[in-house]
């Protein structure tokens, strides 16, 4: 890496022409320096955090050195930790778990900052933007999109492994007061509740920042919770938790449909507006 990387760098100092053959150089670089990660740090969650540095550190230097074609690359390294992220350290042993203090969360959060950081610059910095990077769905709300993604992944999957963890703990203590079915009926109550707090709370931002995007996401996020009573809660849970959920929704139900009757007009600007 480090000898591509000074035949990028001698190339370009030499003449510009060489600015084809110094990308190129850069390139093979910088796949070496992503390859070396994990072969150093092995299949442990520092290798995501790595790759996720990586991606960040490349689109604050391109605009610093004007090579916009680099930021290319720490899209690449972002989409190359996404993919870990998910298919790697999703997955954690219940045998040791500690919520929140686990490898998967500070793999999780980290990375998540690094993409809000990364997209918060790239916001800045409109004017150095490619033609594709300032298109509708441009490269920093694609961003802001993986990052809102993986937090309600991280989120869904602490609160699935907590409850989980707990049920093999009874199973193994032997402990009386409370069933595995009833903790079940809480981890689907609590995963509802956070898909739809979550929801709302981009709904606020979405008001708050006057960004129709993020507007639009919570209302398409709110719909999730919604379905998944109707066409999931509804068979699993206990009765008395369904009936929870079903007077919990149908109140929201009909005070969303009392306040479009009455702010038809109010709310369709609300939505559409930019």
């Amino acid at each position: 890496a480090l000898f591509y990387g000074g035949i990028a760098y001698l190339g370009l100092k030499r003449s510009k022409n060489n600015a084809v053959l110094s990308f190129f150089a850069l390139a093979v670089a910088l796949v070496f320096l992503t390859i070396a990660i994990p072969i150093q740090l092995g299949d442990i969650a520092w290798t995501t955090i790595a790759w996720a540095a990586e991606g960040a550190v490349l689109i604050f230097i391109s605009f610093y050195v004007g090579l916009p074609k680099l930021r290319v690359f720490g899209y690449l390294a972002f989409g190359v930790m996404t993919i870990r992220l998910v298919f790697f350290d999703l997955f954690v042993d219940l045998s040791d778990f500690t919520p929140i203090i686990n490898e998967r969360f500070g793999a999780f959060f980290t990375s998540i900052v690094l993409i809000y950081l990364a997209a918060l610059f790239i916001n800045t910095k409109d004017e150095s933007l490619m033609k594709w990077e300032q298109l509708r769905f441009s490269a920093k709300r694609i961003l802001f999109v993986l990052a809102n993604l993986l937090t309600l992944l991280l989120l869904t999957a602490e609160i699935l492994a907590y409850f989980d963890w707990l049920m093999n703990d009874l199973d193994e203590t032997g402990r009386v007061g409370i069933s595995d079915q009833r903790l079940e009926n809480i981890k689907n109550l609590s995963v509802t509740a956070l898909w739809t707090i979550y929801a709302v709370s981009l709904l606020v931002g979405g008001i708050v920042m006057k960004s129709q995007p993020i507007r639009i996401g919570g209302l398409i996020l709110l719909v999730i919770p919604i379905v998944k009573v109707f066409i999931y809660d509804v068979f699993i849970l206990e009765t008395v938790y369904r009936v929870i959920v079903f007077i919990g929704l149908g109140g929201l139900l009909l005070i969303g449909g009392y306040l479009y009757q009455r702010y038809r007009s109010v709310i369709r600007e609300f939505i559409l507006s930019k």
